[in-house]
């Protein structure tokens, strides 16, 4: 399997469906910035960093986490009518859950007295050796029109590199991707050797060598957000919830020769599509976590870096002033997102 969130393989023995929360984003009004880190995100509010832009119209903006979760807001005491709005994306989600519960966040906002509303939630469903979903069954039955389903649409986004056309990318959409609630489905496995820095046969070798991972994601927005933060409130009902919605919007179909006109109401469930609705009923949330930012980088370079590092020292017989130089001048191109990754790591190994 590919490590989630690192830039680094990681093999992993597990074949069940696995369910995460790949986003989490909610408003909390009347509570102050700092209260809703200790209350509610259970953090410590110096392991934020303030930066010099806010964003999506509010004036002010804390980052954690090397920028991956934010706090955005316009006064520290939230009680303007925008209030705070956190947005924890996937590798936020990861890098919380190494020590924190994700549902435990909604907990803690329903439990303190200040209003709050969610507004998105992505649940991902996982099936990192394509035991059952399998992104070119979605493809074919999709193409072929063997489907049924509430959404309007479905669009195919194909991500291929202009010089040899080569695949890096390609997810289904189904329904809008501006609507309450729409599904994706996704080639994991394509989008995480994506991220590796690597040549041309290394990528080759891990396209090989890498098992099959494809991602079923559920995206619920506005008033569909709230109603799956209360499911994922009810102990083990995750996969209820994902279960009723995919029963009521989507189904994938079989050919009835016999039926009149190909009435597509006649025809049966495709038996792949009814095992991944009563796998997915028995699901429940899982935690996924992320190592840390520091330690990854280290081992990216051991893995990915080193022989480069070795092939120019030796051919340069160990001058190491070329590497002093890359070095120095990398310090100065530092971004925010690697000084707070030297920041979580200096106030880790102090705790």
């Amino acid at each position: 399997m590919i490590a989630e969130s690192t830039e680094y393989i990681a093999m992993s023995g597990s074949e069940q469906l696995t369910a995460i929360i790949d986003w989490l984003e909610f408003t909390v009004h009347d509570l102050a910035v700092d209260s809703i880190i200790n209350l509610i995100l259970k953090l410590d509010p110096q392991d934020f960093m303030e930066v010099p832009k806010g964003r999506f119209g509010y004036q002010k903006q804390k980052i954690w986490n090397a920028g991956t979760l934010f706090l955005l807001y316009n006064t520290d005491s939230g009680n303007d009518a925008m209030g705070v709005h956190i947005i924890m994306t996937g590798q936020a989600c990861r890098q919380y859950e190494a020590n924190k519960s994700i549902p435990n966040i909604i907990t803690n906002s329903k439990k303190t007295l200040a209003r709050h509303k969610f507004t998105r939630i992505d649940i991902a469903i996982d099936d990192e050796h394509d035991r059952v979903i399998v992104f070119d069954k979605f493809l074919k039955y999709s193409e072929d029109g063997h489907i049924s389903s509430l959404w309007y649409k479905y669009s195919l986004l194909m991500e291929k590199r202009i010089s040899d056309t080569e695949m890096l990318g390609r997810t289904l959409y189904y329904g809008s991707k501006k609507s309450k609630l729409f599904m994706r489905v996704y080639d994991k496995k394509l989008e995480q050797i994506k991220k590796l820095k690597v040549n041309q046969e290394q990528k080759e070798e891990l396209l090989k060598a890498q098992p099959e991972w494809t991602r079923m994601e559920l995206v619920f927005r506005e008033e569909r957000a709230n109603m799956a933060a209360d499911y994922i409130l009810m102990d083990g009902q995750i996969g209820i919830l994902i279960r009723g919605v995919l029963n009521q919007y989507i189904r994938f179909l079989e050919p009835n020769p016999n039926s009149k006109n190909q009435q597509k109401r006649r025809w049966d469930t495709a038996p792949w599509w009814e095992e991944i609705i009563d796998d997915v009923s028995k699901i429940q949330l899982k935690q996924k976590k992320a190592d840390r930012r520091i330690e990854d980088m280290q081992d990216w370079v051991i893995k990915q870096i080193s022989p480069t590092l070795a092939t120019i020292l030796e051919a340069t017989e160990g001058d190491m002033g070329w590497l002093v130089n890359v070095i120095v001048g990398g310090s100065n191109r530092l971004k925010n997102k690697h000084k707070q990754a030297i920041h979580q790591y200096v106030t880790e190994r102090k705790k």
